[in-house]
């Protein structure tokens, strides 16, 4: 028993809350004591299945329903349409009076006028769609603008096409916002499409029979009728939520016993130097990286300040996924699970990035950088959030990544002992040289420039 409870403790939670909500309705109704204005839970329920028994009551049903969908269609295609034209500030722009009227202008004054323009069972559709569309607009247009451009611009160095972005990148992170986006303009159309057939009183309709049911005083009548517009908001949800789930992120999971194979061999650059660039905050070192990562014609691997990752993907996928472009399927996936092994990822590799600490997210962004062959590597204080150990650890695979597969090295640091440890070229940034001149130092100067740079820090 406490282990059902255990499981299933937020349905239980839920269903004694639908109860309590029946005894504070019968306790009411009890006190009250007049049906007329609050009727019983049982005469509602007899009154509820008096309709469902009759043959009218489906196709009733099945019309408010079709037009709820038509209705909801139209909304999220054009709400889709507008959202994406509304990523340019000058569409943004030229829409915005259009959506501030319609947003502002009451739901009983728009079927009001919609009666004597169009027929009474389009004015529910053309209403909801009204109702719905600058809902739906906004929330696809405040999605795209939450757009994580850093990490479109990283994904851009490891040759991720349009699509893949769009795929791997965009889509998985803005899902969460669209589906509740959507949720709430659903929701939204069955109450609008129900008000409009009220005040429009289409043939066959919920909101007429709701109309009827008021007008003959029938309040049990009408508490049924209620009933199954909410029953039929709930369904449609429940269609939304399944027809979502198809978009959902697929993931690919690695066994504990999967075997490591060797890496492969690649031909690399004739220039296997390790260069370290130093200088003062500010003077322009991360630039001069996404400069020089831009402007480099072989593949680059950049590992950045901010550690851009696929959130919604797993460990694993991170640094599959940009392999999958330059080698067979079987050879990225066994080169990512070395590198996920050897960069202490192994325990992580199925959890998905955005529940890794600072640390862990910067061993896989070094991952996916080593994983990936890159002719050169850009690091940008790749190694900040690590601990000593693994600090000291990591330098030294570095290098002899470097050795074994002939890269190039140029990375960003304020830590002198980083420098000691790596480097065979030191250079020093300049502040305040918008030209990117730099000077060339060697370990003496740079003993004499350590407390410049404590005091930068």
């Amino acid at each position: 028993m406490k282990n059902f409870f255990t499981k299933h403790r937020y349905s239980v939670i839920s269903a004694v809350s639908l109860v309590l909500l029946l005894v504070i309705w019968k306790v009411s109704s009890l006190l009250i004591n007049m049906p007329l204005i609050l009727p019983s839970p049982e005469k509602t329920a007899a009154e509820f299945k008096t309709l469902i028994c009759s043959g009218e009551f489906y196709f009733v049903f099945f019309k408010s329903f079709l037009r709820c969908v038509l209705a909801f269609s139209i909304s999220a295609a054009g709400g889709f349409i507008f959202g994406i034209c509304s990523y340019k500030k000058s569409v943004s722009a030229f829409i915005s009076p259009w959506i501030i009227i319609i947003q502002s202008t009451p739901v009983v004054a728009v079927i009001l006028l919609s009666i004597f323009i169009f027929d009474s069972s389009s004015v529910p559709v053309v209403v909801a769609v009204l109702m719905t569309l600058p809902v739906i607009t906004r929330g696809i247009e405040g999605a795209l603008k939450k757009n994580n451009e850093g990490l479109i611009r990283v994904l851009s160095f490891y040759e991720f096409t349009r699509c893949e972005k769009l795929k791997y990148a965009f889509f998985p992170e803005l899902m969460p916002v669209i589906k509740s986006v959507l949720i709430s303009a659903l929701s939204m159309t069955w109450k609008v499409v129900a008000a409009g057939e009220v005040l429009s009183l289409p043939r066959h309709a919920l909101g007429s029979s709701l109309y009827q049911a008021q007008v003959h005083l029938e309040t049990a009548r009408l508490f049924a009728v209620t009933a199954i517009i909410i029953l039929g908001s709930y369904l449609s949800l429940c269609l939304l939520k399944l027809v979502l789930a198809v978009f959902r992120v697929r993931h690919i999971f690695v066994s504990s016993d999967a075997q490591i194979e060797n890496l492969p061999e690649v031909n690399f650059l004739d220039r296997k130097k390790t260069t370290a660039i130093l200088g003062k905050n500010g003077c322009g070192k991360t630039t001069y990286l996404n400069y020089y990562a831009k402007t480099f014609k072989a593949k680059v691997s950049f590992v950045t300040q901010e550690n851009f990752l696929l959130n919604s993907f797993t460990v694993f996928e991170n640094i599959f996924l940009p392999l999958k472009k330059v080698f067979s399927e079987k050879e990225a996936y066994s080169r990512a699970l070395f590198f996920v092994k050897y960069l202490r990822l192994f325990e992580e590799r199925n959890s998905p990035a955005a529940e890794l600490s600072g640390g862990e997210k910067q061993r896989v962004c070094l991952a996916r950088a080593f994983a990936f062959p890159g002719q050169m590597i850009l690091f940008d204080e790749a190694f900040s959030s690590q601990d000593l150990d693994t600090k000291l650890f990591l330098e030294k695979f570095t290098l002899e990544l470097l050795e074994k597969e002939k890269r190039s090295l140029i990375f960003v640091t304020h830590d002198t002992q980083e420098v000691f440890s790596m480097a065979e070229e030191i250079y020093f940034l300049k502040s305040g040289s918008p030209d990117f001149v730099m000077e060339k130092t060697d370990r003496e100067k740079l003993l004499k420039m350590t407390e410049t740079l404590k005091t930068a820090d």
